[in-house]
């Protein structure tokens, strides 16, 4: 008589997809709680969604920018590190966890960071100027090192260029001139007009930003637009176009 064969197999895990909304949408909502300044909301979506994509770069710098905010210098610190172990130049980790460094006290550490920082090319120091977060380096001789100076300026085009105006902006640490476009001949006198941000202009709070738009056949101001604090108006900025079709 024939035997049966049975076979026994170990069982297998059920796989789950996992809840919540998608990584980008609870990344976008994040970011919104923090531009309309409620970092304390924030935080809590960013913490989940670091333990959801622990790899994804993005997560821990915005991580580490909502932390600056809520003046916990020590997390801050630690999502920078995170950002930098994934992405060893990134900019903005570089600055912020200098950043973190001053509020914790550690000058050596905070000056090693920042110096990183500005060897990318990709981080205007002038804001460190005006930075609370930087205000216990204030005074310090390698602070000013960092800055800007004016011969960093001497030759700003790589191709021959004349000079038609020059613009200055309203404050130190606006970071005027952070994007400046050909908008078109918004006047109707014939020359194309430009469009400039100043994305960390303070209007009522830290970083609301302004946007200006200047003749380009005289240099005068046309209009300027604002943000609220947080906003940073202006730290992205595009031409639009004519869009409602009457020549402009």
């Amino acid at each position: 008589m024939p035997v049966p064969l049975v076979l026994f197999l170990p069982a297998l895990p059920v796989l789950q997809a996992p809840s919540g909304p998608e990584p980008a949408a609870q990344l976008a909502a994040a970011r919104a709680q923090l531009q309309a300044g409620h970092p304390e909301a924030a935080r809590p979506l960013l913490e989940a969604l670091s333990r959801r994509t622990p790899k994804d770069p993005a997560v821990w710098r915005l991580l580490g920018s909502c932390a600056l905010q809520l003046k916990d210098p020590a997390a801050a610190l630690a999502a920078c590190r995170k950002v930098l172990a994934l992405a060893p130049e990134d900019p903005t980790a570089l600055y912020n966890a200098g950043a973190a460094c001053a509020r914790l006290g550690k000058a050596d550490e905070a000056f090693a960071w920042l110096t990183r920082a500005k060897a990318t090319g990709k981080v205007d120091l002038s804001q460190a100027a005006v930075d609370d977060d930087l205000a216990a380096l204030r005074g310090d001789p390698r602070l000013a090192a960092l800055q800007p100076a004016p011969g960093d300026f001497a030759r700003p085009f790589v191709e021959p260029a004349t000079v038609l105006h020059t613009i200055v902006g309203e404050a130190s640490g606006d970071q005027f001139g952070w994007i400046a476009r050909d908008l078109g001949d918004v006047d109707g006198d014939g020359a194309h007009d430009a469009v400039i941000s100043a994305p960390t202009k303070a209007l009522g709070g830290p970083a609301a930003g302004r946007v200006y738009v200047y003749s380009g056949r005289t240099g005068r101001r046309i209009w300027s637009a604002d943000g609220q604090p947080g906003d940073t108006l202006g730290s992205g900025l595009e031409a639009a176009g004519d869009t409602d079709g009457d020549g402009v």
